[in-house]
């Protein structure tokens, strides 16, 4: 066969190629972030939250689905008054683990995005305090009391790139509704003392 049939032929395939991958949806980038913020509990005093993450792309960028890990630290009052005495104040932290998908409107650009998700969450309550008010001897003071639960998170937030398009800042704010699944923080410590509303800012990174 003569070289200018082999030609057509690679012209051909390099033909059907191109406009097999111009079809094709964008390749998956994973991301990874860090922020940190303040919570905001629906009673209760104010605390700090830290967060990490890892996700991808799902099928475009405008859908990206990814984990969490948030950790939450505030004190908080723990209700006494049904054996009278007042209210003491207990440190409270929170570990959740968080599965979310974000619609992002404009990728790659200044973009308002929204997300919702679930997971778990364990709750450690320092009570050396709690145990002190209540009169239990000083050799059982340490330790903690813990709980593991479950709940929804919505949240809508800002991200603009930085430098450039794998590099952004982003701001979140957040609402979350966690169920307590065991019973040993009630009634000292209820569910509202830890859910609220919280504000996250950090650094998102795509590759």
């Amino acid at each position: 066969m003569s070289s200018d049939f082999w030609r057509r032929v690679r012209r051909a395939f390099a033909a059907i190629a191109l406009s097999w991958l111009a079809a094709s949806p964008t390749l998956a980038e994973t991301y990874v972030g860090a922020g940190v913020g303040v919570l905001v509990p629906y009673e209760g005093g104010t605390g700090w939250t830290l967060m990490g993450e890892i996700g991808t792309d799902w099928t475009n960028k405008w859908v990206r689905v990814g984990a969490e890990f948030v950790f939450s630290n505030l004190d908080q009052g723990a209700d006494l008054t049904s054996v009278g005495l007042p209210p003491v104040e207990v440190r409270l932290r929170t570990y959740e683990l968080n599965f979310v998908t974000r619609y992002v409107m404009f990728p790659g650009r200044i973009s308002p995005y929204l997300g919702v998700g679930g997971g778990f969450i364990f709750i450690d309550v320092d009570d050396g305090k709690l145990k002190q008010a209540l009169g239990v001897p000083p050799i059982f003071q340490s330790g903690s009391t813990t709980g593991i639960g479950g709940g929804l998170l919505g949240l809508v937030g800002l991200e603009i790139p930085l430098f450039s398009k794998s590099m952004n800042l982003f701001a979140e704010a957040r609402v979350d509704y966690y169920w307590e699944f065991t019973s040993n923080l009630k009634p000292l410590i209820d569910e509202k003392n830890y859910n609220g509303f919280s504000g996250i800012g950090g650094l998102r990174m795509r590759f």
